[in-house]
């Protein structure tokens, strides 16, 4: 075989294991971006299921029972019942801001929660609609609203 061969063999090797390397390299990147394969998913687990997490969820479904509304003014909600609601929609809003940032997949999230997070969606957009008003903020929450997007389009 001659040299102009062997290297041409050489670098085809060479271009091979390079493409490798970073195929292999762009796994291991997203990995470490999901927590190491999970523990960022762990770690948002325990925060969406936590007691608080859960017993503010109940507040805000019982609210929204009680008067009817998902409007606070409307419904003449307690200062507990805004309260739980606010932190419902950032529970939500967070989780949906690292999965919109691929810190955690949305598919886990969507696959276990997406119609609690539609739901949830449907019952809190006047509150959400009344916050942003109130706070002349029409961002505030955005990745909880994108999250329900997710959701409704399963």
């Amino acid at each position: 075989m001659s040299s102009a061969a062997w290297a041409n063999l050489i670098q085809t090797v060479a271009l091979v294991v390079g493409a490798a390397a970073l195929l292999f390299a762009a796994k291991q990147v997203r990995l470490a971006r999901h927590g190491g394969g999970g523990a960022n998913v762990l770690q948002l687990w325990t925060f969406l299921q936590s007691e608080t997490a859960r017993a503010d969820g109940r507040t805000l479904y019982a609210a929204v029972a009680r008067t009817g509304s998902s409007d606070p003014d409307a419904g003449n909600w307690t200062p507990a019942e805004v309260d739980a609601a606010r932190h419902v929609c950032s529970t939500w809003s967070a989780a949906g801001l690292l999965a919109r940032r691929d810190l955690v997949p949305a598919d886990v999230l969507l696959e276990g929660w997406g119609a609690n997070i539609a739901r949830t969606w449907s019952v809190t957009a006047d509150f959400v609609a009344w916050e942003r008003a109130r706070r002349q903020d029409p961002g505030l929450w955005h990745g909880f609203e994108w999250l329900a997007a997710r959701a409704g389009e399963r």
